[in-house]
């Protein structure tokens, strides 16, 4: 492979990988928690600041039963570092989510903002995340369920 096909190689990888977390977080938002699931690996592991889950088995309904609190939220993630080698793949990405509980009373809500780390895998799914693990960096309003830790 020449330098310059490897390279397009590499960026190929790094837009499905991206697409892979927009999805992440629309699934979130979209309370499409059976899709979610879908985006990691068997063997995932997801390091929350209020909880931890490993293996996709009953991801789910971890994700819905953490998020149930909430009837709406949003999800934003932008500032991707991703590095491929060969068939997995590691990276970052700086999120802010917003929570409300109540959408009749939308201006009471609670954000969180930090780093998501990444691993992913590649699978005959295509890229699937491996590990996610959040920092949070700052919050702001009431988070009266422990989401942020």
């Amino acid at each position: 492979m020449t330098v310059d096909e490897s390279r397009t190689a590499s960026t190929i990888d790094e837009a499905d990988i991206a697409r892979l977390l927009d999805e992440y977080a629309w699934c979130v938002d979209d309370k499409r928690w059976e899709d979610w699931e879908a985006c990691f690996t068997a063997d995932a592991e997801i390091r929350m600041p209020f909880a931890a889950h490993d293996g996709s088995d009953g991801l789910a309904e971890w994700g819905r039963a953490a998020l149930a609190p909430f009837e709406k939220t949003h999800h934003m993630s932008s500032n991707f570092q991703i590095t491929v080698e060969g068939d997995t793949a590691f990276g970052r990405s700086k999120f802010q989510a917003v929570h409300v509980p109540r959408a009749d009373r939308s201006s009471e809500y609670f954000v969180v903002a930090g780093t998501y780390h990444w691993r992913f895998r590649r699978t005959e799914h295509g890229w699937r995340i491996r590990r996610c693990e959040i920092e949070v960096a700052w919050t702001y309003g009431d988070d009266a369920t422990g989401l942020s830790g």
